[in-house]
């Protein structure tokens, strides 16, 4: 009669499990695994001894399984106590999630060639679509981009903020993976508009690859149960506060490049408030904007 009584506390775990968020201060992959083992090891006798529960067993164990698997990555707030763990990963070459002024992005060390694979092959992302890099100052970008082919103030005015920059990648920087470089010899720099990003790069003394958290050709995520699927990939899911997000629709930074030193064009429009904003900003230092049918 002792046995039946084990099925509460096993219903109680996969209760748990199924409809609470797992925190990573309570659980880890270990943990989640360790668990499971625990439970159905000490479940299997009542199993053997009780057929007719043989389905009912086998159901909730596949499902406890399932989602102590799904508990494999970490989710932790998206402030400063968490900044060593996510430097801890990402100099692992893993990838982890954060939460940028736009939406939610996935990243790796831009500098560490195992963190850019694990990128494209979660993101499922042609390897010749190049990724942007973000960094903690605006000052940061002249270590890796030819910033002098641009009028002075002019970066200061566009970021730190939901834009992305394209221009030319200085001739003496190295470190940067090539997957980070276009065919033209270009990269893709962001200075996000958060404390969190800002101070992640800059403790990371490196820049960090950075793109949508969602698989390539889906919508973007501003909600961590958005890209759930990818989460047993993550090393680490650094959340936002809830109202992070609220009432922002859920679009990526607008693409700038400067095609030349007194054009640019919009390869990617974001919020039509920001698109304009930039366009004033960029006409008041005398740059035309192009248009694709214009070249």
């Amino acid at each position: 009669m002792g046995r039946p009584a084990l099925c509460p506390s096993l219903n109680a775990f996969f209760f748990i499990l199924m409809f609470t968020r797992v925190s990573p201060k309570y659980i880890s992959k270990g943990v989640a695994m360790r668990t499971y083992c625990r439970l159905f090891h000490r479940f299997r006798p009542y199993q053997r001894s009780n057929p007719k529960r043989k389905h009912f067993v086998a159901c909730s164990t596949s499902n406890l399984k399932t989602n102590a698997s799904n508990a494999t990555s970490m989710i932790l707030p998206a402030t400063p106590d968490s900044i060593p763990a996510a430097i801890s990963s990402l100099r692992e070459g893993k990838v982890i999630a954060v939460a940028t002024d736009t939406i939610y992005g996935i990243a790796a060390h831009a500098e560490i060639k195992e963190g850019v694979d694990r990128l494209y092959a979660i993101k499922r992302r042609p390897r010749d679509k190049p990724l942007a890099i973000s960094v903690g100052h605006v000052i940061d970008l002249q270590k890796y981009a030819n910033v002098s082919i641009l009028p002075p103030g002019l970066l200061s005015e566009l970021l730190p903020g939901p834009v992305t920059i394209c221009i030319p990648k200085r001739a003496d920087t190295h470190a940067l993976r090539p997957e980070v470089i276009s065919k033209l010899g270009k990269i893709a720099l962001r200075v996000p508009a958060t404390d969190f990003m800002q101070t992640l790069c800059k403790e990371l003394g490196a820049p960090v690859a950075l793109t949508s958290a969602n698989l390539s050709g889906e919508s973007s995520c501003t909600r961590i149960e958005e890209f759930s699927s990818i989460w047993p990939e993550l090393a680490l899911i650094l959340e936002a506060p809830n109202d992070a997000f609220r009432g922002k629709p859920a679009q990526g930074s607008t693409i700038v490049d400067f095609h030349t030193p007194e054009e640019y064009r919009i390869l990617r429009y974001g919020e039509s408030e920001v698109v304009e904003r930039i366009r004033r900003v960029l006409a008041r230092y005398g740059f035309t904007e192009l248009h694709l049918s214009e070249e």
